[in-house]
């Protein structure tokens, strides 16, 4: 996925070593970030239990946000 969608925000026009690295890069922080806040609120709720009706609205939410890239990136 990730060698399918890059080409497409690389523009011919410029230096595309330095476009591949400054995309590269902001993907790679980018994912630090959201992987960082996953595992701070796994570390703060370990131990405790999760309603199923909370359970089932994170669910939910991802489905949809699935969903909704999948729609993006078919159109």
């Amino acid at each position: 996925m990730y060698l399918a969608i890059l080409p497409q925000f690389i523009s011919p026009n410029g230096n595309t070593a330095v476009q591949a690295l400054v995309l590269s890069t902001l993907f790679i922080l980018g994912c630090g970030l959201v992987y960082s806040v996953i595992g701070i609120i796994a570390a703060e709720t370990h131990g405790q239990r999760i309603s199923d009706g909370v359970r089932r609205r994170f669910e939910a939410i991802a489905g949809i946000m699935l969903i909704v890239a999948t729609v993006q990136l078919a159109a």
